[in-house]
């Protein structure tokens, strides 16, 4: 039971727009404030186990409404047998973000865009 009552359909929908909006500002706040370390010189990574497969699906989550907006489709192609890979999760998922919001961009309406991971 939520403390104002359950939520219905509609308002569980906003909420999660809500959710994923601030997690998309979270990580521009977070790219500006590694530039900004960069130019003085003091960029340090985190390191941690990342699982590839979420940080694909949350970040195509975030820009799902971008996508929709022009009608685009995203195909995922992402092999079982993806590894997890150690390296610093704002930054991958920055990349991973700026990677398909250029792809959104630059698609022409109605058309699609692909993710693909496998392992090599």
């Amino acid at each position: 039971m939520k403390p104002f009552g359950p939520l219905n359909g509609k308002q569980k929908t906003y909420v999660n727009k809500i959710l994923i909006s601030g997690k998309h500002l979270l990580l521009l706040i977070n790219q500006i404030l590694d530039m900004a370390k960069v130019e003085a010189g003091k960029m340090q990574l985190e390191l941690s186990g990342l699982s590839m497969k979420n940080l694909i699906h949350e970040i195509s989550l975030l820009v799902a409404d971008m996508a929709g907006k022009k009608k685009l489709n995203i195909v995922h192609e992402i092999a079982e047998d993806l590894p997890d890979i150690k390296a610093d999760e704002l930054k991958v998922k920055g990349i991973l973000y700026n990677l398909l919001s250029n792809a959104i961009k630059f698609t022409p309406e109605n058309g699609t865009i692909g993710i693909r991971a496998k392992k090599n």
